[in-house]
C-alpha cells in the first residue's frame, strides 16, 4: 500500500471518502505550475578582486545565461558590527555577457579574489514551489512531482526556503540523483576571537514540516518527502571555534505551545549534502515517523538529530557519511537520539566524531524504549569517538551491531544521571581499545540492570 493510499469505505460516507481519496492521489507536476528547475551549480568558480570576469572550467556557459541571477560564494565583503569589513560574503549579481563556454562577465566586480568557489545561477523557484505547496495543502493533499532538474531555492533570515504546513502532502522526485532542491542562500557572519577573524558562512535549511504558530495550535499528518536530493550552500568552517548549528537541511518543527503536533511523516530514498547544518533534524511533538533508505553526506554538524518529543519512530537502512571537520574538539554525531520508543536498525555510519549513535543527553534529556539493532559503525578514527554512547537511557536493547576502528570503547555507558535496563547482546566489537565501558560521572549517578551476552570483542592499543 502506497503512502497516500486510503481505504474508501462504502455506505453513508462513500462520497466524502471518495473525495478525500481523489485529493490525496492527485499528482501535480511542478513544471505545470511555473517551476522551472533550470538552475546551474558548479564548485570551481574563480574571480580576481576588481574584475567582473568569472571563470569555471566545468560551467559550459551559453547565451541563454545572459541576464540570469548569479551567486559567487566568497567574492564579496560584508560589514560586520564590531569586526569591520570581512571577506567571504557571496557576490550577488547578474550575468551580462558570455565570452566562451568557461567564461562570463558579471554586472558587478569581485571584491575579494576566490578560487574553487561555489557558483549558482539561473531562475529561483522558491516562490513558485511554495505557492504550489500551499495550493495542495488547501486542496486536501496530493503529490507534488519534480522531474529531473536543479531547483534553486533561497531563504530569508536563515529560515527554511520551503515549508509544508498541511496534511496529506507528498514531495517526490524522478529520482534522488535527478531532482535536486538546492538552497543557494547562505547566512554570512564573522566573529573576532583573540584578535583572529573567523568567518561563519552557513548554508540554510531547504525544507521543513512545520505545525502551529503564535495564533493557534495545529496538527499536521501524513507527509512524505522522497526520491529527491536536498543540498545547502554552506562551506567548510572551523566547527571548534564557530560551534554547532542546530537546523537541518530537512526537518520538522512544532510551535512551542505543547499542543501542536506532526504525525506519521516519512523521509525516504533521499540524498542530503551539507557542509554546515545537520542532515535531518526532527524537533517536533507527535507520533509515528520513518526515516528510511537515505544517504546523508556531511562535513558539518550531526548527520541526524532526533529531538523534540516525537515518539514511535523508525530509522532504518540509511547511510551516514561524515567528512573532515576543521578544528579540534568538534563533536559530530551520526545519530543523536533524544526521542523515546524508537528503532534504529541496519544503518551504516562512517567517520563521525564523538559517537556513531548517542542515546540521551545527561543531564538534559532521557530516552527510553529504544532498540539499536544490526547497524554497522566503521572508521570511527577521529580522537575520542565511540560506536554507541549511552548517556541517559532506560529499557534499551543494543543487539547485533558491528563497531570497528573506534578510538574510544565501542559501547560506552557514561552518565551523570542514570542508565537502567540495557541489554547488550550479540554485537561484534572489532579493533577497539575496549569493548564495553561503564562510568558514573557523579556520586548520585547510577548504572543498573545491564545485561551483556554473546558479544565478540577484539581490542587494539592506540
Amino acid at each position: 500500500m502506497t503512502f497516500f493510499s486510503r481505504v474508501c469505505r462504502p455506505l453513508a460516507a462513500l462520497l466524502l471518502l471518495n473525495s478525500l481519496c481523489a485529493a490525496q492521489q492527485t499528482v501535480y507536476n511542478v513544471h505545470d505550475y511555473g517551476v522551472l528547475g533550470r538552475a546551474r551549480h558548479v564548485s570551481d568558480g574563480a574571480m580576481t578582486a576588481g574584475s567582473t570576469e568569472l571563470i569555471s572550467e566545468s560551467a559550459n556557459f551559453s547565451t541563454a545565461d545572459i541576464n540570469q541571477p548569479i551567486s559567487v560564494l566568497g567574492a564579496a565583503k560584508q560589514e560586520i558590527t564590531g569586526v569591520g569589513s570581512v571577506s567571504g560574503a557571496p557576490l550577488l549579481t547578474t550575468i551580462t555577457g558570455v565570452v566562451n563556454a568557461r567564461t562570463v562577465t558579471l554586472a558587478a566586480p569581485a571584491v575579494a579574489s576566490v578560487a574553487g568557489a561555489s557558483v549558482t545561477w539561473g531562475p529561483d523557484d522558491t516562490k513558485a514551489i511554495q505557492t504550489l505547496i500551499e495550493h495542495v495543502q488547501s486542496s486536501g493533499g496530493g503529490t507534488i512531482y519534480f522531474p529531473a532538474g536543479l531547483y534553486r531555492v533561497s531563504s530569508a533570515a536563515f529560515a527554511p526556503a520551503l515549508t509544508i504546513r498541511g496534511s496529506n502532502v507528498r514531495l517526490t522526485g524522478a529520482s534522488a540523483s535527478a531532482a535536486i532542491l538546492f538552497n543557494s542562500e547562505i547566512a554570512f557572519n564573522a566573529q573576532k576571537i583573540n584578535g583572529v577573524i573567523y568567518s561563519d558562512q552557513r548554508g540554510a535549511p531547504v525544507l521543513y514540516i512545520n505545525a502551529g504558530g503564535a495564533d493557534a495550535p495545529a496538527a499536521v499528518s501524513n507527509v512524505e518527502v522522497d526520491n529527491l536530493t536536498l543540498e545547502d550552500n554552506g562551506r567548510d568552517y572551523n566547527y571548534a571555534v564557530v560551534g554547532p548549528e542546530g537546523p537541518g537541511v530537512l526537518g520538522t518543527q512544532t510551535w512551542p505551545d505543547g499542543k501542536s503536533s506532526i504525525n506519521n511523516f516519512t523521509f525516504r530514498h533521499l540524498v542530503i549534502r551539507t557542509n554546515y547544518l545537520c542532515g535531518i533534524n526532527v524537533d517536533s511533538l507527535g507520533s509515528g515517523y520513518s526515516i528510511q533508505g537515505s544517504t546523508i553526506i556531511s562535513n558539518g554538524n550531526h548527520l541526524m538529530y532526533l529531538a523534540g518529543a516525537a515518539t514511535n519512530g523508525s530509522v532504518t537502512d540509511n547511510t551516514l557519511l561524515g567528512g573532515t571537520v576543521i578544528g579540534t574538539g568538534a563533536p559530530r554525531i551520526g545519530i543523536a537520539v533524544k526521542n523515546s520508543y524508537l528503532t534504529i536498525a541496519r544503518n551504516y555510519i562512517d567517520h563521525v566524531q564523538f559517537a556513531g549513535i548517542l542515546l540521551g543527553e545527561s543531564p538534559n534529556v532521557p530516552v527510553n524504549n529504544v532498540k539499536v539493532e544490526n547497524n554497522i559503525l566503521a572508521d570511527l578514527t577521529p580522537s575520542g569517538t565511540a560506536g554507541i554512547f549511552i548517556s541517559w537511557a532506560s529499557d534499551a536493547a543494543i543487539t547485533g551491531n558491528t563497531v570497528s576502528d573506534s578510538t574510544n570503547p565501542a559501547i560506552m555507558l557514561w552518565t551523570g544521571q542514570s542508565i537502567s535496563n540495557v541489554s547488550i547482546t550479540r554485537n561484534i566489537l572489532a579493533k577497539v581499545p575496549d569493548g564495553i565501558s561503564q562510568h558514573q560521572m557523579a556520586p548520585t549517578a547510577s548504572i543498573t540492570g545491564i545485561t551483556t551476552e554473546d558479544n565478540y570483542v577484539q581490542t587494539v592499543s592506540y
